[in-house]
């Protein structure tokens, strides 16, 4: 209809034909089925999925991300994490939608976004924005397994997308959350993102690794050994909190050497595969020409894509 009404130069409203219009009028009630529906078919095989697609599911989802009802919202999050775990082209048309991926607003349209979002209450919020956003834990968690799927089998320019546009921030939000799946959703997420760096830039050093420096400066760190000691969360997912600051957060040979008597269970009962192994203290130099340090002069980030 927009093509139709672009081509003869007409209004969208004035091509609308009535019956569609009073369908429009009750779409609400309409919409949460449909977008169930469409996320059990993008469920199911890669030929599915890839029907659906083609059909256009990438022109309608994001104003289902951005309907103001939850249920809605929660739904078309589930329905695109489904279709985001598919196929790499699939998963290329949702880094290609980066409107889907953040809301970024330039500096032309901000006054006119503003009097529509806090006077006419209309949603625009998007994938990262809803992980960060506090709200409905379930939208977060569906939300948030869009963004997991996103980076386990992201490139390294994919990579750079997210973490520009606050995927680690996002992350690490969702580790505030009291939810164990949610907490374990963004463990998951935060290792596959620092492993894909690590691979890419054949990085040893763990204090040479900007993302891990820039999820401690966010509070990071702290949570992870907060989860350790939540008493409701599983033992596994104890463990892997734990695991988690143990390879990324090295203890220093200083503090080894000192506590070199300690009993070898408090590794977490072996569950660690010993990643100080290959760690030079002196190999500095060698990461020069891969990144600078994490922030600039003046307090901005650099990271090497």
């Amino acid at each position: 209809l927009r093509e139709k009404a672009s081509q003869e130069g007409k209004q969208l409203e004035e091509i609308i034909p009535p019956e569609v219009k009073q369908k429009m009028s009750v779409s609400d009630y309409l919409m949460a089925p449909c977008v169930r529906i469409i996320g059990n078919v993008v469920s199911g095989t890669d030929e599915q999925t890839a029907e659906v697609v083609k059909a256009g599911f990438f022109k309608i989802i994001e104003a289902c991300v951005d309907h103001p009802i939850k249920n809605i919202k929660k739904e078309a999050c589930w329905a695109l994490s489904n279709v985001i775990a598919g196929t790499k082209e699939q998963l290329e048309l949702f880094y290609e939608n980066t409107t889907l991926v953040k809301l970024r607003l330039n500096i032309y349209i901000y006054f006119i976004f503003y009097f529509l979002f806090f006077f006419l209450n209309l949603s625009s919020l998007k994938i990262i924005d809803l992980c960060m956003a506090q709200g409905d834990i379930n939208i977060r968690k569906e939300a948030g397994w869009c963004l997991s799927n996103a980076i386990c089998h992201a490139s390294i320019h994919q990579l750079k997308i997210l973490v520009e546009y606050g995927f680690i921030e996002a992350m690490v939000r969702l580790m505030e959350c009291r939810s164990e799946k949610v907490v374990v959703i963004a463990m998951d997420a935060l290792q596959a993102c620092f492993e894909l760096y690590q691979k890419n830039f054949n990085i040893e050093n763990m204090d040479m690794h900007p993302l891990v420096a820039k999820m401690e400066g966010l509070g990071g760190l702290n949570l992870l050994e907060e989860i350790q000691g939540i008493e409701e969360f599983s033992a596994k997912c104890c463990n892997d909190a734990a695991d988690f600051v143990t390879k990324y957060w090295p203890v220093n040979d200083a503090f080894t050497e000192d506590n070199g008597n300690r009993d070898n269970n408090d590794n977490h009962d072996g569950n660690h595969d010993g990643n100080n192994d290959g760690i030079d203290s002196n190999n500095n130099d060698r990461n020069d020409d891969i990144f600078l340090d994490s922030t600039d002069k003046n307090n901005n980030e650099i990271y090497q894509f």
